[in-house]
């Protein structure tokens, strides 16, 4: 777009609202883009007018005047002015330290960079005395205890530029001391002096001094210090003084290697502590030949309620398919096992197993029961299942009789409709009924009682044996548990 046009625009945003910063700052911005590092000026130094409290705005007036080639001593006067009226703004009457430090900086780098610029004269010396007399003022600021590492960057920093820029060996190893004497138990801080001792020419014994002192203050990383006074001694020093400075290594190592070791026994000792630990569960455990069978849960009274109604239902089911199919008289469960009517029908609500094998033998045929059915009252009530139970009660009325035998009575076709009707409507009856008599060809007959279902097995309780394993098991479990929790803490404390 048109620059003019843009210019002007932000010259009208300035003047519209000259107490916001982000205005100025845009404005200066596009002039800088521009390359009018006077205009790029200009605007800094209205927005100081407008904003005098603001450090940015100081901060970047600074930098558009250094921009635009102002001499160091413009620059001096934009940094007091400005220090003053930060202060003259500031609710307390004292700036933040971060802020006063921040522009201080901004010019010693102003100054060096004056100086590298300008040939060797007094000219020169005069901005590497002014870089140092504003890096002072930087460290010596008055702060407070959480605002020390304040002081230590201005003389990490003011050690640097007298190392990599200025080349003065004594002024380096002066604040290099000053430094290592708030930040002597850190390994970069001395990492950092080594490297600007040694990059000004300082000789090697000197360097061994400082290698000495490194290695007796550093807290953080002691190994990686030893490690570099080896590496020194193989680029600058005699056989003798390497090899002491590798020996010196490995002793430095020994604690170390030792540490590892005692964690190795421990670890170790950890394992036989376990082992003795667990031999006395393995002692506890009952000395039974054969381990008991596991006990079946035990079920409440309704539970065997039901499960003698499914075994009644199923027994039902079974007799009505035996009419249907024109079967025997014996029952079927639904395991497979084949239980006589007469025998199931006598057996107690509660059989052991020798019980219920007795049971499964064929009852004798003059055993007679006079128990009701509950199943056999159900399908006894139609005429196919009548004569299903004639037939069981006397197999020789199912064979056609060529005569009458004496004493029986006989019944006409019309009284055996009657009654075969009547024994179709009538409520179920009792077994061991006897049917009216009559006269005719038919012969009333006692109906046996149909099988009853055997009933469910009671769960036999778990006997003393069996508890005594499940406790034992308990415990070896819980031993188990508490042992593998211990060796993970004993794991866990040789990492740490």
């Amino acid at each position: 777009g048109d620059a003019a046009r843009i210019s002007l625009a932000h010259l009208r945003a300035t003047q519209s609202a000259p107490q916001e910063v982000s205005r100025w700052i845009r404005a200066a911005d596009f002039a800088a883009s521009q390359k009018d590092c006077k205009r790029a000026a200009a605007i800094a130094d209205r927005a100081v007018h407008h904003c005098p409290g603001e450090a940015k705005l100081w901060l970047r007036l600074h930098l558009e005047l250094e921009s635009d080639g102002a001499p160091l001593p413009s620059l001096r006067e934009v940094l007091e002015r400005g220090l003053a009226a930060i202060r003259a703004t500031s609710p307390a009457a004292s700036p933040s330290a971060a802020i006063v430090q921040e522009f201080l900086l901004q010019h010693s780098d102003a100054c060096r960079r004056a100086a590298s610029a300008q040939a060797e004269g007094p000219d020169r010396l005069a901005s590497w005395a002014e870089m140092r007399s504003t890096l002072e003022r930087a460290a010596s600021l008055p702060l407070k205890a959480e605002e020390e590492s304040l002081r230590c960057a201005a003389l990490l920093r003011w050690m640097r530029l007298e190392a990599y820029a200025v080349g003065d060996l004594k002024t380096v190893m002066d604040v290099g001391n000053r430094l290592m004497e708030l930040w002597g138990s850190y390994y970069n801080a001395w990492s950092a002096f080594l490297a600007a001792a040694r990059h000004c020419g300082a000789a090697a014994e000197e360097l061994r001094k400082l290698y000495r002192r490194a290695m007796a203050q550093v807290a953080d990383y002691p190994s990686q210090v030893v490690a570099d006074y080896v590496e020194l001694e193989r680029e600058c020093g005699t056989l003798l003084s390497w090899r002491a400075a590798v020996a010196q290594q490995e002793q430095a190592a020994l604690p170390e290697v030792q540490q590892a070791d005692g964690l190795v026994a421990e670890e170790s000792l950890t394992e036989g502590m376990d082992v003795e630990v667990e031999a006395p569960a393995q002692s506890k455990r009952p000395s039974a030949k054969r381990p008991a069978p596991e006990a079946p849960p035990k079920l409440n009274k309704r539970q065997r309620q039901k499960q003698r109604a499914a075994a009644l239902a199923a027994a039902a089911q079974g007799e009505a398919m035996d009419v249907e199919s024109g079967g025997g008289g014996n029952d079927v469960l639904p395991a497979g096992q084949v239980i006589s009517s007469e025998k199931a029908s006598s057996r107690p609500e509660t059989a052991s197993v020798p019980e219920m094998a007795a049971a499964t033998k064929p009852a004798p045929a003059d055993e007679d029961t006079s128990m009701p059915d509950v199943a056999a009252l159900k399908t006894s009530n139609s005429p196919a299942a009548q004569a299903q139970e004639e037939r069981k009660a006397s197999p020789k009325a199912e064979e056609p009789s060529a005569a009458p035998v004496p004493g029986e009575a006989k019944l006409s076709a019309k009284e055996k409709d009657a009654v075969v009707e009547a024994s179709a409507t009538a409520p179920a009856t009792t077994a061991g009924s006897v049917l009216p008599e009559g006269k005719g060809e038919g012969e009333a007959v006692v109906r046996p009682p149909a099988a009853s279902p055997a009933p469910a097995q009671e769960q036999a309780e778990p006997t003393a044996e069996a508890k005594a394993e499940e406790k034992a098991k308990a415990e070896a479990k819980a031993k188990a548990k508490a042992k593998a929790k211990a060796k993970a803490k004993a794991k866990a404390k040789a990492r740490a």
